[in-house]
């Protein structure tokens, strides 16, 4: 039997699931529970066995997005678990509260730089723009009329 066989890890039905977790920099104590591994095989298994996935960063903030939606899922899990042990395990149960806190600092940082992305402009560059809009049409007062009618329409 290799010596990867026998690691608690290597033999896991979500093993690719678990060592992109591990390589994405995830709480080790977390992805213990959540995998069901002890946590010093898990150290051992990232040192001496993990597979060097290619991990794609992307830039999608969508799909960031989603990424930790579900890393905040898996926090939940492991939260509920460490409420309903046998013997209630305050510091795993601290540790995914304070994943679920970081996870949601970072989905509204990136949920208000969508906004801005999707929605349009900051405000002050928004005025900005309409009057230089408003000034290079002032020989042609009709248009100028128009465009800022059309403007207001839509905001």
């Amino acid at each position: 039997m290799s010596h990867k066989a026998e690691c608690s890890a290597c033999v896991l039905a979500a093993r690719s699931d678990l060592d992109i977790r591990l390589l994405a920099g995830e709480s080790m104590m977390m992805l213990a529970q959540l995998f069901d591994v002890e946590l010093f095989a898990l150290q051992k298994h990232k040192r001496d066995h993990l597979q060097r996935l290619p991990i794609q960063l992307r830039d999608d903030p969508g799909t960031i997005l989603n990424d930790l939606q579900r890393a905040e899922q898996s926090a939940w899990q492991v939260l509920k678990l460490a409420e309903t042990a046998e013997k209630v395990d305050y510091k795993t149960m601290l540790a995914a509260l304070r994943e679920i806190r970081a996870s949601k600092e970072t989905q509204v940082k990136i949920a208000q730089q969508l906004q801005v992305m999707i929605g349009g402009l900051p405000q002050d560059r928004w005025e900005r723009i309409k009057d230089a809009i408003a000034k290079a049409l002032e020989p042609f007062e009709d248009a100028r009329v128009a465009v800022i009618a059309a403007i207001e329409q839509v905001e």
